[in-house]
């Protein structure tokens, strides 16, 4: 019977591990957990996305350090693909900025924090962009 109840309390659990998620290959943040872009990218292809998709509230991500563009574009891809219940986004990535517009256009955020010009990529800035209904 123990092993069931100690399943079933995981289950409860874990979600909240991933509420807040911070990808950056810095020092992390006081009181949230620290994720690389290779964690992050790991779990998301060990679980459902509709795990991801009622789990992850807050995103914060930062460009990385170790890793190389091409590498993190392509994984940021199929996170941000899972990432469709997060109602809070600060990128901090002018690698990860452009293809937010792409990705997150029919996720309904509540608050994004990015460099606008970077979200573009050198294109005219189109503020009737569903992103920013």
């Amino acid at each position: 019977m123990l092993p069931v109840v100690a399943w079933r309390v995981k289950d409860w659990v874990e979600p909240l591990l991933y509420r807040v998620i911070c990808i950056s290959d810095t020092l992390p943040m006081d009181g949230f957990c620290h994720f690389t872009v290779d964690i992050v990218y790991r779990a998301i292809t060990r679980k459902p996305a509709s795990f991801f998709h009622h789990a992850i509230r807050n995103l914060f991500l930062e460009d990385p350090r170790g890793t190389r563009p091409a590498d993190y574009i392509a994984k940021m891809h199929s996170i941000l693909a899972v990432c469709t219940g997060i109602s809070d986004l600060f990128a901090d990535s002018s690698l990860a900025a452009p293809m937010l517009t792409d990705t997150l256009g029919v996720v309904p955020l509540d608050h994004l924090t990015v460099d606008v010009s970077s979200l573009f990529d050198g294109r005219m800035m189109d503020f009737s962009h569903p992103i920013f209904l």
